[in-house]
């Protein structure tokens, strides 16, 4: 857990901006509001190297599992690669690893390894309420039962495994865990039968059927659904659902019936459809906030980057209410708990964790931001003007003059003038008397002014 008090948030914001006056990122961006909420991302960290493949958030948001490809290649052999020598490449084989890194720790540790020639994974997801992973493997098969067999697996992040299932190539499956609860639905399909002969009616398919597991790798009995097509959904009410698409002779349009599953009696009883059915087909929501991978043309026109750029913003947000999480990155991954965002830089895996702050704080920590901001600008302006002064016989330049001309060449950006109100009448140094307290200029901000007095110093002084 990451606790940031007022004064911290002030410092973050206070000094990232003072920052961005010299040229650096503008740590504003760093920043995403929605609604009454503000979350500030923190800087990114490395979780692993490149040719990452899918990434998946644990429902917690306390994991992040890593599937990528690997190839372990010793300095020797890159030696010997480069100067021409001959190697044994048959020892240079891929292999696919699965890491898991923690938001607690913040470390990556490497759970899974499967060589090539072995097989691969073809999927991997959390199974919710716990610290493992459900992992889906293909492997090939030699010799005289060439071919392919998959295995379906429960992986400890720790790196033990659990086999749930082996599950030969003539049968297809579909695996879907439980959004809220530690259990895991196993959908299972009969064989395709042979194609009738030419001129025959297909022959009925067969109903699949469903079972359960959890943790422990235990399959429940076998449930046979009432139809040939059905898909089950998992409630936002606790419920397991079966949607069974009914197509009648000469009847264009579908029938839709609903079913609830009794887990208890292994039994599937008619049931009107859930609350949330229509949400069964759309990506599940992390809430209020989307992240957006932006193209280098589309990044120049939102944020003014020609580089391929992943922001963050409110679902609800308009083009420029947006957070930037890189301006060197893709294919974004939001925490379902909204407390990290994972991208692809460089082909490396990198995390930016996230803390939601109170909107006072955000607002008052602005507030200071823009203050620092225009108090930086300030002080540039005021010593240019000195400068200007100096090269002139210590006279200082009049309400009339070009600001932008005279003090140009004394400025690295003459964007610092913007909004710089020049009150000075003009007139040599000597015949000052006060200048510590003699204005030249001011710039206005929130509550109050940054203002310029002719012994160069600048200072933030509040409304009255």
């Amino acid at each position: 857990m990451v606790v940031i008090n007022l004064r911290g948030l002030l410092w973050f914001v206070v000094v990232g901006i003072a920052s961005a006056a010299v040229g650096q990122a503008d740590p504003q961006r760093d920043f995403v509001v929605a609604g009454k909420d503000v979350f500030m991302m923190l800087p990114p960290e490395f979780v692993c190297g490149p040719n990452v493949r899918s990434v998946s958030w644990s429902p917690d948001g306390d994991r992040l599992a890593v599937e990528r490809e690997f190839t372990d290649v010793s300095p020797a052999m890159v030696s010997d690669l480069f100067t021409g020598k001959e190697v044994d490449r048959s020892t240079i084989e891929p292999e696919t690893q699965i890491i898991v890194w923690s938001a607690v720790t913040r470390k990556s540790t490497t759970v899974f390894r499967l060589k090539q020639s072995q097989g691969l994974v073809t999927s991997m997801d959390w199974i919710a309420g716990s610290s493992s992973l459900l992992v889906d493997v293909n492997y090939a098969e030699t010799g005289e039962a060439a071919g392919s067999r998959n295995s379906i697996m429960i992986l400890s992040n720790t790196g033990s495994t659990l086999s749930v299932a082996q599950i030969d190539q003539s049968h297809r499956y579909v695996l879907n865990p439980s959004p809220m609860k530690p259990l895991v639905l196993l959908q299972e399909y009969a064989p395709d039968s042979p194609a009738a002969p030419k001129g025959e009616p297909e022959p009925p398919r067969e109903p699949s059927s469903i079972r359960f597991f959890g943790t422990n790798g235990v399959l429940s009995g076998s449930i046979k659904m009432p139809g040939p097509t059905c898909i089950p959904f998992w409630s936002n009410n606790g419920g397991i659902y079966v949607l069974s698409i009914v197509r009648k002779p000469n009847v264009k349009v579908a029938e839709r019936v609903w079913y609830i599953v009794d887990r208890s009696a292994e039994t599937v009883k008619p049931s009107a459809a859930p609350p949330d059915a229509g949400s069964m087909f759309e990506r599940s929501p992390t809430g209020v906030l989307k992240t957006d991978d932006l193209s280098p043309q589309l990044a120049g026109i939102k944020v003014g980057v020609q580089a391929p750029t992943v922001t963050i913003s409110s679902a609800d947000a308009k083009d420029d209410e947006l957070a930037i999480v890189t301006t060197d990155g893709k294919r974004s991954d939001l925490s379902p708990k909204l407390n990290g965002v994972s991208y692809q830089s460089q082909g490396s895996l990198m995390v930016r964790s996230m803390v939601k702050v109170s909107l006072e704080a955000y607002l008052k920590a602005k507030e200071a931001a823009v203050r620092a901001k225009l108090l930086s600008n300030a002080k540039q302006v005021g010593l240019a003007l000195l400068m200007n002064a100096n090269d002139n016989d210590d006279n200082f330049l009049s309400k009339d003059s070009n600001l932008q001309n005279a003090l140009g060449p004394y400025l690295k950006n003459n964007d610092l003038l913007n909004g710089f109100n020049y009150t000075f009448s003009g007139g040599n140094a000597a015949n000052v008397e006060q200048p510590a307290s003699t204005i030249l200029g001011y710039f206005d901000g929130p509550g109050g002014r940054a203002i310029v007095y002719c012994d160069g110093h600048a200072k933030w002084i509040n409304n009255p």
